[in-house]
């Protein structure tokens, strides 16, 4: 946050942006989002209702056996909650993640969408 001439200005990147002047970076690391803010802000972007039905589809699917890069993740035998789900795993808890695949839910179901995000990882072709 830099003042001047009492303008304030926050900038946001993935990377420090570095070349500022004369004007101090501050970075600051965050965290990734928990499970259960992981699916509300899925839900908030997905600019449409996700219905129970297709909530229990994506519970009653076999999830993956691994979770990013050949990773084992603690799988649990019985997913009563999206927030169990291992598509929480797959979008890592990043906003940007979760932003960037929400819109995909206008014309995928949460199951087709899980089985395209696993194929990507699988380097299958998504699309």
């Amino acid at each position: 946050m830099h003042t001047s001439c009492g303008a304030k200005i926050l900038a946001t990147s993935r990377d420090q942006i570095q070349n500022l002047g004369d004007i101090t970076e501050k970075v600051y690391q965050l965290r990734e989002l928990s499970n259960n803010f992981t699916i509300q802000l899925l839900e908030k972007k997905a600019l449409r209702e996700i219905g129970q039905g297709e909530i229990d589809e994506i519970l009653a699917m076999k999830q993956a056996k691994k979770a990013l890069y050949d990773k084992p993740f603690q799988k649990k035998d019985l997913v009563k909650s999206l927030e169990d789900h291992h598509l929480c795993t797959l979008l890592g808890g990043h906003p940007h993640a979760i932003s960037l695949v929400a819109p995909l839910l206008q014309s995928r179901s949460l199951a087709d969408l899980y089985s395209h995000l696993l194929k990507m990882m699988n380097g299958k072709n998504f699309m």
